[in-house]
């Protein structure tokens, strides 16, 4: 039975072998959810009210903060399956998704939910109305059971993985994670998340970037991949994401930094064509000691980069400027200005406001993983955090499974 991949694996590994680290990676960087506030004219002192129907013989109930208003609607997922936020009234209802879920993602308008449905050994990319209706499966990635063996001697099941899907601006297509591009005979046991695109209508995915460089900077894929997309707005194509690799000079040690990706200038039909890409954050922090930033999210003007930063024994969430000089530059430091720390602790996945007012993002407290929000104060080209964070949950939610925003 296939398992799922993990974002870094090293190429010359066994199939079975490198896709469990896969999937360890991906859950273990995928552990937190962040979201955001708009309007919010909550106070802080955590007045909770239980949600029925959400014990189980696992988990305590999920409470919400009746005090924690704001506009909109947020989607996130507990136990698997999927649940809105009504900012209005404060309430949390259940959305007939299906089990087993993760990655919602609201479009442009808020009229559909984009997420994944996972099975023992696949996952699908699904959507749903948010008024009600069927779901409706873009992908059918479950796999007749056909194994392959690739010249690289790894075995390969034609079961496919999906995840992390985004919306373009206009509402008409969806960029998401997928491995497919092992099933092609050209790049047969390349099994690392490269980014596919796909109409949200559905038909034929197309794949819109590789994973990482490859083992020891040959040049082809294998031994890292992509995760945590995040679309520029006011862009139709400029993505940043989490980029995975192995240091050429330390080969058991993965690099892991935010990557900028010009998209849709050339097809990507072989193994380790070029693409525009931009590394915005270094491999190393101060002293050369290894630094890691992941989990990018673009505030709504698309000036600035909320991301985690880990260094040192510590986990940082940041917010840095962003400028947007001629394609191409070739340092990050001609991208990245101004950035601050706005906190320090087990923070992750920030995700902004609609309206670039506030951060929401997860906590890990009370061993388990609730959602906070704080308001932003942009000052010229510095951002800072505005009164004491607000938490909108308790009883713990997914940690593997990002939340989504929508102002209506």
């Amino acid at each position: 039975m296939q398992t799922q991949p993990n974002i870094a694996r090293r190429a010359h590994q066994t199939h079975q072998t490198g896709a469990l680290r896969r999937l360890g990676l991906w859950l273990v960087l995928g552990v937190a959810v962040a979201l955001t506030l708009q309007g919010c004219n909550g106070s802080d002192s955590n007045q909770f009210r239980t949600v029925p129907g959400t014990a189980s013989t696992t988990a305590s109930p999920l409470a919400v903060n009746s005090t924690g208003h704001f506009q909109g609607h947020i989607a996130f997922v507990r136990n698997h399956q999927l649940y809105i936020l009504n900012g209005k009234d404060d309430t949390i209802s259940a959305v007939p998704a299906g089990t087993n879920v993760q990655d919602p993602a609201y479009s442009p308008d808020g009229s559909r939910l984009a997420y994944v449905r996972r099975g023992a050994s696949w996952s699908d990319l699904m959507v749903l109305a948010t008024k009600g209706g069927k779901p409706i499966a873009l992908t059918h990635n479950q796999g007749t059971g056909q194994q392959t063996t690739c010249p690289n001697g790894i075995t390969e099941s034609d079961a496919v993985w999906a995840a992390n899907p985004i919306w373009t601006p206009d509402g008409s297509a969806l960029y998401y994670l997928s491995d497919a591009q092992k099933l092609a005979k050209t790049s047969c046991g390349f099994t690392d998340l490269a980014v596919w695109k796909m109409a949200a209508r559905g038909g034929q995915p197309t794949l819109a970037l590789w994973p990482a460089r490859g083992e020891d900077n040959t040049g082809l894929p294998g031994a890292g991949g992509d995760a945590n997309l995040s679309l520029r707005p006011g862009s139709a194509n400029q993505l940043a994401y989490t980029h995975y690799a192995y240091d050429a000079t330390q080969t058991n040690q993965r690099l892991v930094q935010l990557y900028l990706a010009t998209l849709d200038q050339t097809q990507p039909t072989t193994p380790g064509q070029p693409q525009e890409e931009t590394a915005l954050t270094p491999a190393t922090g101060d002293n050369n000691s290894l630094q890691q930033t992941l989990e990018p999210s673009w505030s709504p003007d698309g000036h600035f980069l909320a991301y985690v930063m880990r260094a040192n024994g510590t986990v940082s969430l940041v917010v840095t400027r962003v400028s947007d000089p001629a394609m191409g530059a070739p340092n990050f430091r001609d991208y990245m200005t101004a950035t601050t720390v706005l906190l320090s602790g087990a923070y992750s996945y920030p995700v902004w406001s609609p309206d670039g007012k506030s951060l929401l993002y997860m906590q890990f407290k009370n061993n388990e993983y609730d959602l906070y929000l704080s308001p932003v104060t942009v000052t010229g080209t510095t951002i800072s955090l505005q009164g004491n964070p607000i938490q909108l949950t308790q009883g713990g939610i997914d940690g593997d499974s990002r939340p989504s925003w929508t102002a209506v």
